[in-house]
């Protein structure tokens, strides 16, 4: 019976993490795409040590690139013990699902400081497309990314406390509105962008059933 195992490509700070098939006489190795900082990572075991400690956001992303590389295995596995053997071809394409696959709902984070560094980890993992089925693109990543900055600092300056869904009302987007064109000085097309990433934001959260907050 033939083995599956992940590897780590290089002893870096961060490094990619490769699968590896062994049969009696074959094998196939290739990169996952998953990349990982290699302090949490147990070399002996091929697995993941423990990263609870981390800050929430990195720890969001942390479970999400473990459930890939899961799905990798018992994919990886399920073939094999149909088969016997595994391609090359099929498991780029066992990787490529995925690391699409939609997230089950019980693993939607339902805090707001939880659920926004969850949903942009979904996007720049592709699990997560755009109204016509793309991936997100790096610019618009950038731009999640600076969000979420100035929505951490608008809530630490302003309230200094974490927001719940139910927290936002008008009287929030307009302090929101008001924090960034007073105080961070943006331009009308910054504070455009900034603005439709909120409403996105709570748009997600909103079809993901996380909140029922129709502002």
């Amino acid at each position: 019976m033939a083995t599956v195992n992940f590897l780590l490509r290089s002893a870096k700070k961060e490094a990619s993490i490769n699968v590896n098939i062994l049969g009696s006489d074959w094998r196939v190795r290739l990169s996952t795409g998953v990349k990982i900082p290699t302090d949490i990572w147990d070399t002996k075991k091929g697995w993941f040590t423990s990263y609870y400690n981390k800050p929430q956001a990195e720890t969001v992303r942390y479970d999400i690139l473990k459930n890939q590389l899961e799905e990798i295995k018992n994919s990886i596995e399920l073939h094999l013990a149909k088969y016997g053997k595994i391609e090359d071809e099929d498991v780029k394409i066992i990787i490529s699902q995925a690391k699409t696959k939609k997230v089950s709902k019980a693993n939607v984070p339902t805090r707001m400081h939880d659920y926004l560094p969850f949903l942009m980890e979904q996007m720049k993992a592709g699990i997560r497309k755009t109204d016509r089925g793309t991936s997100y693109s790096h610019g618009t990543l950038k731009n999640w990314k600076s969000f979420l900055g100035n929505w951490n600092e608008f809530q630490e300056e302003i309230y200094n406390r974490k927001l719940t869904f139910a927290d936002v009302d008008n009287d929030v987007y307009s302090r929101f509105v008001d924090y960034l064109t007073v105080e961070k000085d943006f331009t009308a097309e910054t504070l455009k962008t900034r603005i439709s990433t909120l409403k996105a934001f709570l748009n997600y959260a909103y079809k993901d059933k996380v909140h029922d907050n129709c502002i």
